[in-house]
């Protein structure tokens, strides 16, 4: 005799995204999945992670979005489905909820006898006077007016019945929140050498890409000017950066921006995080040979290929090195050959020739500024985030 196989019970879908325990787990993974990006450094350039990790740990990290949990898709996958097991949760018990708001039917009084709070006693008197004295005794304990009949009861406290999916209601709100920030929402930062201005802000979030992902601003942000104050001791104790948001041409906002005392416009805020050197150089790359000269003006950074198939980049840069006073680190490659690191020393123009190379570079004019470091972050879920928790401060109350 064959054994059949049992059918699946009706609504098993509907009954596992109304489960508590289902509640329990996504919540458990949710947490598990805030302390990683709690304790993996989000947002940094890939090549950070390679430099603190093993190949394979940062490869893995990348992949996995753990180095921007809170934009991934598994991360927003799990708030969806909190979310949806919300939903489920408070339509399930809607029903009973509005019932018992609206009062149970009579209980019998084998009902009554079997809770332990029940006590039995006698009044003197007619059944009339009996049931007018416990509507009395009713009225002074309980605002609801008792109702009438084969018994007399009432009950207090029916709004606190709502208070579940109240609660319910300001998750759902503080998720919409989460979800509208990391969607439409974005964390970046940018380098401003002063004098200067930018329209694009170098974005967080995109480490698993190779190539630098940027967002255009809708104005322009120019900085003025930057200045530091030391302590005794040397170290910064206030970086200022005067800063003016450019529209069309004409400044519409301006502002000093200090650490904790950031410019927000237009939704998005700009804080004061950083600063450093930014040296500007003309190289003089000669051909001793042909005495031929070949001037590249660089900005620390920056890589450009010149005449004469002559490449240079400006990669470091050191106001007093050694006590030899500002150094130089350049990178040249000549066509056809390999690159060559270069150590050059603004007041040694001709420390170069050491090399005996056929090219020698030395150092022409030169100009330090500093560039300040902001970090920007435009999250357009706040709002909704606020009123959740706001709801459910007042739900708990």
């Amino acid at each position: 005799m064959s054994r059949k196989t049992p059918k699946p019970e009706p609504f098993s879908v509907w009954r596992l995204f109304c489960s508590v325990k289902l509640t329990l787990f996504l919540l458990l993974v949710i947490a598990a999945g805030s302390v990683a990006g709690t304790l993996i450094q989000q947002n940094l350039p890939r090549e950070e992670y390679f430099r603190v990790w093993e190949n394979g740990t940062a490869n893995f990290f990348l992949r996995s979005g753990l180095t921007d949990v809170y934009h991934s898709w598994w991360f927003l996958g799990l708030m969806l489905l909190l979310a949806l097991n919300l939903i489920a949760c408070s339509v399930d018990r809607f029903p009973s909820i509005l019932a018992a708001y609206h009062g149970q039917p009579d209980p019998a009084p084998e009902t009554l006898k079997s809770q332990a709070f029940h006590r039995t006693f006698l009044l003197p008197g007619s059944l009339v006077e009996a049931r007018e004295k416990a509507r009395q005794a009713l009225r002074g304990v309980f605002r609801q007016e008792p109702r009438e009949g084969r018994l007399i009861y009432a009950t207090r406290g029916a709004f606190a019945r709502w208070g579940v999916l109240v609660v319910h209601s300001s998750l759902l709100v503080l998720f919409v929140g989460v979800m509208i920030g990391s969607i439409w929402g974005f964390k970046g930062f940018i380098n401003i050498v002063e004098g200067t201005s930018t329209r694009d802000v170098v974005l967080r979030g995109a480490a698993d890409d190779e190539h630098e992902h940027r967002r255009p601003l809708p104005f322009e942000l120019h900085v003025d000017s930057f200045k530091v104050s030391h302590y005794d001791t040397g170290q910064p104790s206030d970086f200022v950066s005067h800063v003016r948001v450019l529209e069309e041409g004409r400044t519409t906002r301006e502002k000093d921006l200090r650490v904790n005392d950031p410019l927000t416009y237009r939704g998005i805020t700009f804080y004061q995080s950083s600063y450093g050197p930014a040296p500007q150089a003309t190289f003089l790359v000669q051909n001793t040979q042909t005495g031929a000269v070949i001037q590249a003006s660089l900005s620390l950074g920056e890589a450009r290929p010149f005449d004469g198939g002559i490449a240079l980049a400006f990669d470091g840069f050191a106001e007093d090195h050694n006590r030899m006073g500002p150094a130089f680190q350049i990178r040249m490659q000549v066509s056809g050959q390999e690159p060559k690191e270069i150590l050059l020393f603004q007041r040694q123009p001709d420390f170069d020739r050491q090399r005996g190379d056929v090219w020698v570079v030395r150092v022409g004019q030169f100009q330090l500024k500093q560039y300040t470091g902001l970090q920007v972050a435009k999250d357009p879920g706040v709002p909704w985030v606020w009123a959740g928790s706001q709801a459910d401060a007042a739900a708990a109350h």
